[in-house]
C-alpha cells in the first residue's frame, strides 16, 4: 500500500494514503513531547492502526485546525480549532479545550478516557474517565460527573490528585471540591462529600448537607436542610435550618406559626 509521510514538529507520522484526507498543511510546534499529529490549516487526518515513529499507533480523528493529539491517543476525535487531547474513547469539540493533565502530580502517561467536552476553554484533567463538560472555562478532575456552563470547577477532596466521583456543577461559577457533590445555580460552593447547593451562593460545608436558598452560613454538622438568605459572600445569613430529628430551627424569633395538621 502506497504510504504518506507527513512531519509534524520535530517527528514524523507515517500514514496510508488512504486513511489520510490532507487539504493544507503546514508545520506547528506540537503541544506533546509524545505528540502523534497536529493539524495547523484546515486538516482532515484518520488514523487506523496507524504507527508514529516511536511506534504507537494513532487511531481515531482530527478536524478542523490547529488541534493536537498525544502519541497512542486511540479511537478519539477533535474537531475545531486550537484543542489538545490525551484520552482514549473520547470526543472533543469546539475551540481551545483541553484533555491533558495540568499538574506535575499526574503522569503525562495517563488519558481521559471515555469522556467528552464540548465548548470553548474547557479543561478536563488526565485520569478523567466516563464524565461530560459541556459550555466554557469549565475545569474538571472527574469520574462519572456532569459540568455544565461556564467557569464551574469540580475536583477531589485534593485537587490535582484525587477525582471527583458521582458530581455535578451546572450553572455558573460553583465549585465542587468533594465527592459525590451537586451545585446548581451560581457560585456555590460544595466542599463536603454528598453534599448540594441550589440557588447562589450556597454553601455545602459538612457531609450530607443541602442547602438551598442563598448565601447561608457554614452549616451546622448533622442538619437535614439549610435555607440561606443572605445578601452576599460576606453577609451571610441562615434563615431555617432543619436537623436529623426533624427539629425545624428559625434563624430569627417570629410570632405565631401555624402548623396545619400531618399525619405520618
Amino acid at each position: 500500500m502506497k504510504k504518506s509521510s507527513l512531519f509534524q514538529g520535530s517527528s514524523w507520522l507515517t500514514l496510508p494514503a488512504t486513511l489520510v484526507c490532507v487539504f493544507a498543511l503546514t508545520s506547528a510546534s506540537p503541544p506533546f513531547s509524545d505528540t502523534a499529529i497536529t493539524n495547523s490549516s484546515s486538516v482532515v487526518v484518520v488514523g487506523s492502526n496507524t504507527l508514529t515513529t516511536d511506534g504507537k499507533p494513532f487511531r481515531g480523528v482530527i478536524a478542523g485546525q490547529g488541534n493536537a493529539a498525544a502519541s497512542d491517543t486511540s479511537y478519539s476525535a477533535i474537531v475545531g480549532n486550537a484543542n489538545v487531547s490525551r484520552s482514549r474513547s473520547s470526543l472533543t469539540v469546539g475551540n481551545d479545550n483541553r484533555m491533558v493533565t495540568t499538574s506535575s502530580v499526574v503522569p503525562t502517561s495517563d488519558f481521559v478516557t471515555n469522556s467528552a467536552v464540548v465548548g470553548t476553554g474547557n479543561i478536563l484533567k488526565a485520569t478523567s474517565t466516563s464524565s461530560v463538560v459541556i459550555g466554557k472555562t469549565n475545569t474538571a478532575q472527574v469520574d462519572s460527573s456532569l459540568i455544565a456552563g461556564k467557569g464551574n470547577d469540580v475536583e477531589g477532596p485534593s485537587a490535582d490528585a484525587e477525582l471527583s466521583f458521582n458530581s455535578a456543577a451546572i450553572g455558573f461559577q460553583n465549585v465542587v471540591v468533594s465527592t459525590t457533590g451537586w451545585a446548581i445555580g451560581e457560585s456555590n460552593t460544595v466542599s463536603a462529600n454528598r453534599g448540594a447547593a441550589i440557588g447562589i451562593g450556597g454553601l455545602a460545608d459538612k457531609n450530607d448537607a443541602v442547602v438551598i436558598g442563598k448565601f447561608n452560613r457554614s452549616v451546622v454538622a448533622g442538619d437535614a436542610l439549610t435555607v440561606g438568605a443572605g445578601t452576599s459572600a460576606t453577609n451571610r445569613v441562615t434563615a431555617l435550618r432543619v436537623t436529623a430529628d426533624g427539629t425545624v430551627v428559625l434563624g430569627k424569633a417570629q410570632g405565631d406559626i401555624s402548623m396545619g395538621s400531618y399525619a405520618y
